[in-house]
C-alpha cells in the first residue's frame, strides 16, 4: 500500500479483476524497478521470464529450470510450526484464553 510521486518514471498498470481502469502502481529508472503488487516475485515462471529476459540483454542463454518458492515457503512455514507446536504450553494458552 502506498503512493509514488515525483520524477521517477511512474508507470501505470491494469489491475484485474477491478474494471479495467488503469491505475499509478509502481516506478521505473534503468534497470531498477518496483510496484506495489505484493508477492509478484513468488510466481515462479514470472521470475524466470524476467531474470531470462535480463539474461537475453547480456547475450546470455536462458536459465531452463528454477526454484519452487511455494514448497520453499511451505517448508518455512511448516518449520516455524513445528517449532511453535513443540515449544507452547497449549494448556496454559487455553487457561488464558478462558479467563
Amino acid at each position: 500500500m502506498g503512493t509514488s510521486s515525483g520524477d521517477i518514471g511512474i508507470f501505470r498498470l491494469r489491475r484485474l479483476p477491478d474494471n479495467g481502469d488503469e491505475v499509478f502502481d509502481g516506478s521505473i529508472k534503468g534497470h531498477c524497478w518496483g510496484t506495489y503488487i505484493h508477492g509478484i516475485f513468488d510466481n515462479d515462471l514470472l521470475r524466470r521470464a524476467v531474470i531470462n529476459g535480463l539474461r537475453a540483454k547480456k547475450h546470455l542463454p536462458p536459465l531452463e529450470s528454477g526454484i519452487n518458492y511455494a514448497a520453499i515457503k511451505d517448508r518455512a512455514i511448516d518449520g516455524v510450526a513445528a517449532m511453535v507446536k513443540e515449544n507452547i504450553h497449549m494448556e496454559f494458552v487455553d487457561r488464558l484464553l478462558k479467563l
